[in-house]
């Protein structure tokens, strides 16, 4: 499958000499709309990509890395997330970012397979998408760039880190729990129907099951 990129970030890409740095911005910015991209200087979509490469240094599994950018004059705070890659992050995210009060202007929510040494350092964004065949030793990444509108009254960036913090480990938790909650209730759906509750009509068991 050929891929095509947005003439703008086609354009920023060929101008980067650095084959990795490019191919990472490539695969940040591939499914942001055109308008959308184009309301980001040139550099600053580098300097944006730069921003998570330093963010993403070192993270060991099971880290979450949460960085809440402080406004600048004319736009509102970001909030940068590097984590592993789980179901539902998005929604619990932006769900727990509007519950504080904030207004979503733009989500950047790119997937990576990157690989790192022991000690956690990032070797290597590859060019491959997380559900590619990959080389052993590889790790599904969810990045995700939430920039906010300007909040009369934001919380502190401190407090906004430590609620989404909170929020990935929930989605952690459920999406870890899943399989066992999830063979729990076969197995006492069987036990339902083998052998219903004595007092129990059949048909209730059989609905319960």
């Amino acid at each position: 499958m050929v891929e095509v990129l947005a003439p703008y970030l086609r354009d920023v890409v060929s101008a980067v000499s650095d084959p990795a740095l490019r191919d990472t911005i490539r695969r940040f910015y591939r499914f942001v709309a055109e308008e959308d991209l184009r309301e980001i200087p040139a550099g600053r979509v580098v300097d944006q990509v730069r921003e998570f490469l330093e963010l993403a240094r070192v993270r060991t599994p099971g880290e979450a890395i949460v960085r809440i950018l402080a406004p600048s004059k004319d736009a509102g705070a970001v909030a940068c997330v590097i984590t592993d890659d789980m179901p539902f992050l998005v929604d619990s995210v932006t769900n727990e970012l509007v519950r504080e009060g904030r207004s979503i202007r733009r989500v950047v929510h790119p997937q990576f397979a990157v690989m790192r040494n022991a000690d956690g350092e990032l070797i290597e964004v590859l060019d491959l998408d997380v559900d590619e065949p990959a080389p052993a030793g590889t790790l599904a990444e969810s990045w995700m760039r939430i920039e906010l509108q300007p909040d009369l009254i934001p919380p502190p960036e401190s407090v906004t880190e430590e609620n989404i913090l909170r929020v990935l480990a929930d989605v952690r938790a459920a999406v870890e729990d899943w399989p066992s909650m999830s063979a729990r209730a076969l197995e006492i759906a069987a036990e339902l129907s083998a052998a219903p509750p004595a007092g129990i009509a059949p048909i209730d068991a059989i609905e319960g099951a």
